[in-house]
């Protein structure tokens, strides 16, 4: 490994946690664009447009999130006591938010939610469907890391090259969920661009590559996006045969997977030199993934989120981009700030030392039988 490599290793990139905040705030758009507004029931054609935008712009939410994840864990030994430590944050937001969400509105909690709270904790929630496809990949992390380590730069890239076509283009070309990807809502695709963020680390790529062009590829994206999703939702762009919303309404869509590397390559660039603006902004990044975590929850959902923005949708352009801004600065800047107090009381609990020696144990029990199981097989075959 390269002297340079070695000092990334070391290097701690500010740019990161602004891309970790960065995608949370995107998710929080995301939903009110989609789930709130609903740009289909949009009346005028240029707030349609403005919100297709926002739309596209948001959409690169959860690849930026997992290129960090990717760029962050390579090199690292994966530690289960951080899927510990994530499950708990998962029940203590759901049970939470529902339980007090149900008794300010004066709502009583029916057996479905019940059955919600449970499958919460079995990571079966389908609004936690990331958080459940992560799970799976951080299983899987030193595996990747060990296969990454192992591989040479040109079959690297020649891999990624054809996951790209194979991901990204055949699904457009043959309108089936090829390789049970489901428009990126899975572990597979999660997986793939774990490995772009991995060797983003391992080839040392930051800041090679002229901010210009980032900037060109990340516009150039971000317009097709927007002008694909507007022309499929004026009805423009209808095919029996080709799968448009790939092309935009995905996250294993190409010009979104582009935006969203070129957006990584930008801003992990970014190092800050004030001590102050450091310290907050790495307790802002390690509280960001609460965001999604309350929104995702059936209470907040279903209360505050799905369908109560659609009024929006009557408003002409600047008055809708500004309330769409407005309310996703409002809601993501509440949620961070009880992500933070939620960090802070895992802290007063000592849940990360908890989850640390579970893992600890877990391991010692693990390591006794793989002895016995070994002792015994060596007693067969004698």
């Amino acid at each position: 490994m390269s002297e340079n490599n070695l000092n990334s290793r070391r290097q701690y990139f500010d740019g990161i946690d602004i891309l970790k905040i960065l995608a949370m705030f995107l998710v929080t758009m995301l939903h009110i664009v989609v789930q709130g507004v609903k740009v289909d029931s949009c009346t005028n054609e240029i707030t349609k447009g403005a919100m297709c935008f926002l739309e596209s712009v948001g959409f690169n939410c959860i690849d930026v999130f997992v290129l960090c994840t990717g760029f962050l864990c390579y090199g690292k030994k994966g530690r289960f006591s951080r899927i510990i430590q994530l499950w708990l944050q998962v029940a203590f937001w759901s049970l939470t938010c529902n339980l007090i969400i149900y008794k300010l509105l004066g709502k009583n909690i029916e057996h479905e939610n019940i059955i919600i709270a449970l499958n919460t904790f079995a990571i079966t929630y389908k609004p936690y469907w990331y958080f459940t496809a992560y799970v799976a990949l951080f299983i899987f992390i030193p595996l990747l890391n060990s296969a990454i380590d192992n591989i040479s730069a040109k079959t690297y890239a020649l891999s990624l090259g054809i996951g790209t076509v194979l991901f990204c283009m055949l699904p457009f070309v043959y309108r089936k969920n090829l390789f049970d990807l489901s428009e990126g809502y899975s572990f597979a695709w999660l997986t793939f661009v774990y490995l772009i963020g991995a060797e983003i680390r391992k080839y040392d790529l930051i800041g090679k590559i002229k901010s210009k062009l980032l900037i060109l590829m990340l516009t150039v994206s971000l317009a097709v996006t927007t002008i694909l999703a507007y022309l499929h939702t004026t009805k423009v762009l209808v095919s029996r045969v080709l799968n448009f919303d790939i092309l935009y309404r995905s996250y294993n869509s190409i010009f979104i997977l582009t935006a969203s590397v070129s957006l990584f390559l930008l801003l992990a660039q970014v190092q800050i030199s004030n001590s102050f603006a450091k310290k907050v902004l790495r307790i802002c990044a390690s509280a960001s993934f609460s965001v999604y975590l309350i929104q995702c929850s059936q209470g907040f959902w279903e209360n505050y989120l799905s369908g109560h923005y659609e009024y929006i949708a009557s408003f002409h352009v600047v008055k809708a981009v500004i309330y769409v801004l407005l309310i996703s600065i409002l809601m993501f800047t509440t949620m961070l700030i009880l992500g933070i107090m939620q960090d802070k009381l895992f802290g007063i609990c000592k849940v990360n030392k908890l989850c640390k020696k579970v893992e600890s144990s877990a391991d010692r029990i693990f390591n006794a039988l793989y002895i016995k199981l070994l002792t015994r097989l060596s007693k067969i075959n004698s």
